[in-house]
């Protein structure tokens, strides 16, 4: 077997072949790239925008408590119904 130096592949003199991108090559190159939102992602987006507390309806329930109005026999009983249907 005989060795007689570099040869073509790898060669660390051979550039010829080689040409730099310019920088507009570039920016061509990576105005071509996209992104496309599935419809979940779309969802999960606008319910991250959507806040943990409904603030309204709690300052609402406060109100009716502090007149003394939130507690209804109406209300009891749908809660006592509710109570006994998640223990039966």
């Amino acid at each position: 077997m005989r060795i007689e130096g570099p040869g073509e592949i790898g060669d660390p003199r051979r550039q010829d072949k080689i040409k730099p991108k310019s920088p507009s090559e570039v920016l061509s190159e990576r105005a071509a790239d996209g992104v496309e939102i599935s419809s979940t992602g779309r969802y999960l987006s606008d319910l991250a925008k959507v806040p943990d507390v409904r603030q309204d309806k709690i300052e609402a329930i406060r109100q009716e408590m502090a007149k003394g109005t939130y507690i209804t026999p109406e209300r009891l009983e749908a809660a006592l119904d509710s109570l006994i249907d998640d223990l039966a």
